[in-house]
């Protein structure tokens, strides 16, 4: 006779298995014990720290660079250009969330 051995690193899922074989009239299996992995705290804290400095980054476009872009597209449509300030929730250049620059200044680009 074969045997089929499966773990399952799931000790909720692994419980109700085997109270399902049990309840089938099957026998009973052991569910071996799994420790959980714990992260050690300084290794925590180190991870909140680069999370925290990859947010500070200073974007990859500038305001003056946007600024710049954006005026060329105000002369030559200025409507398009205020709509497309609008979608991105600004009423100016300066009023522009500094995580839409990149994706403004490509789509402002677009109008040059």
């Amino acid at each position: 006779m074969s045997q089929l051995i499966i773990k399952i690193e799931a000790p909720e899922i692994a419980k109700a298995i085997s109270l399902l074989a049990t309840a089938l009239g099957g026998k009973a299996v052991s569910i071996p014990q799994v420790m959980e992995k714990k992260t050690p705290v300084k290794e925590l804290e180190q991870q909140k720290e680069a999370n925290e400095d990859s947010a500070d980054e200073k974007p990859a476009i500038t305001l003056e660079q946007v600024r710049e872009r954006t005026s060329k597209a105000v002369k030559k449509d200025r409507e398009a250009t205020k709509k497309l300030l609008s979608e991105f929730g600004a009423s100016s250049v300066s009023t522009l969330d500094k995580k839409h620059y990149e994706a403004f200044y490509e789509k402002v680009g677009e109008l040059v």
